[in-house]
This record gives structure tokens, C-alpha cells and sequence, in this order.
């Protein structure tokens, strides 16, 4: 009797806890692809001040002393 109690709670928790990873995963996966098929500004941005030349040309000069 004990052990079937047992059995029944731990499938539970399993179950409880598998339910609420697969929410999670869901709500990762919706924030990934809509970040994928709508960049925003701040990723343009970001692409922008990664590519500033006269940074790299600093770091030349820096370079070939």
C-alpha cells in the first residue's frame, strides 16, 4: 500500500515537472522565433557598433608598432 502511494506521487512530480519544462520550452522557442523573424533596432544597432572601422584601425595602430 505504502509503496504504490509512493510510486503515485513520484509519477506525479515526474509528470508536474515535465508539464512545466515543455511550458517553459514553449515560451523559449516563441521568444527565439519572433526574435528571428522581427529584429528589433537594438540588434541593428549592435551590428553596427561591431563593425566601427575607426576601432579596428586603432587596434592596428596599436598593433604594428
Amino acid at each position: 500500500m505504502i509503496k504504490d502511494k509512493n510510486y503515485k506521487l513520484i509519477i506525479g512530480g515526474l509528470i508536474i515537472i515535465f508539464v512545466v519544462g515543455l511550458f517553459f520550452a514553449a515560451i523559449f522557442l516563441k521568444n527565439k522565433v519572433n526574435i528571428a523573424t522581427n529584429p528589433s533596432n537594438q540588434i541593428i544597432d549592435a551590428n553596427a557598433n561591431a563593425l566601427d572601422m575607426n576601432a579596428w584601425n586603432k587596434i592596428k595602430h596599436r598593433f604594428q608598432k
